[in-house]
C-alpha cells in the first residue's frame, strides 16, 4: 500500500468483536483496486491520528521565537 504508516492513521480503527484493526476510508472500488495494486506511492488518504502532532508543533513554534528573542533578555546590557 505505499510507505504510509497505517498504525498511526486516524482511519486505523480497532474492532473489538473481530479483535483486528480495520481502515475506515470510505472509498470507491477503483480507489481501492489501484490501492491494492500499488499505484500509490503513499496513501492519498492518510490523516495523521497523532492527537498531539499539532499541540507539539505549536510549542515548537513558540519556542522557535523566543529563542530567537535574545536581545531583550538583559544578557548583554554592559557592553559599550
Amino acid at each position: 500500500m505505499g510507505s504510509s504508516n497505517c498504525d498511526t492513521c486516524a482511519y486505523n480503527v480497532y474492532d473489538e468483536e473481530d479483535a483486528c484493526y480495520y481502515c475506515e476510508v470510505n472509498m470507491d472500488e477503483d480507489d481501492m483496486v489501484r490501492m491494492m495494486e500499488g499505484h500509490y506511492r503513499n496513501c492519498p488518504y492518510y490523516r495523521n491520528g497523532d492527537e498531539y502532532a499539532m499541540v507539539r508543533k505549536q510549542i515548537e513554534s513558540i519556542l522557535g521565537v523566543s529563542r530567537q528573542g535574545g536581545e531583550g533578555d538583559g544578557r548583554n546590557q554592559d557592553r559599550r
